[in-house]
């Protein structure tokens, strides 16, 4: 991750963090960030925004 993110640790912080959303958009690559599964947190509401946007579906 680049030094201007600092220390962030989950992935509401990096998108919320300036320039987090821009430089995740660009280098959707693998990180190793905490991550709220509760379907009322807000990191599931991005991640649901996230897999529209990209037409993402999964299958159950």
């Amino acid at each position: 991750m680049p030094d201007f993110l600092g220390d962030v640790e989950t992935l509401r912080e990096l998108l919320l963090h300036p320039g987090g959303r821009d430089w995740w958009d660009r280098h959707p690559t693998e990180l190793h960030l905490q991550f709220d599964t509760r379907g009322d947190s807000m990191g599931m509401h991005f991640l649901q925004r996230y897999m529209r946007q990209h037409r993402i579906r999964v299958h159950q």
